[in-house]
């Protein structure tokens, strides 16, 4: 996605480095499924509070990327961590 590198650049000035994971090592662990064929995300944001994901969301919205929230439970019930697209 063209938007990518700008939302994770946007994300670390807005959350804080630290809560910015875009590490091709950290895509490739955030990638691993259960399933047949799974899904590589451009960025992961992991916000601290409700106002940061408040802005993740916003940032988001603005560079025309999706948004596939997990929860600290992995979403085990629900399949696994991988979004349904890239």
């Amino acid at each position: 996605m063209a938007n990518a590198n700008g939302f994770a650049s946007a994300c670390s000035d807005v959350i804080g480095r630290e809560h910015v994971l875009d590490a091709p090592a950290d895509l490739d662990h955030w990638a691993r499924t259960t399933l047949h064929v799974g899904t590589r995300p451009c960025t992961i944001a992991r916000p601290a509070d409700t106002a940061a994901v408040q802005r993740v969301v916003a940032l988001a919205a603005a560079h025309g990327l999706p948004v596939h929230p997990v929860s600290r439970g992995r979403n085990w019930g629900y399949g696994d961590v991988c979004a349904p697209h890239d």
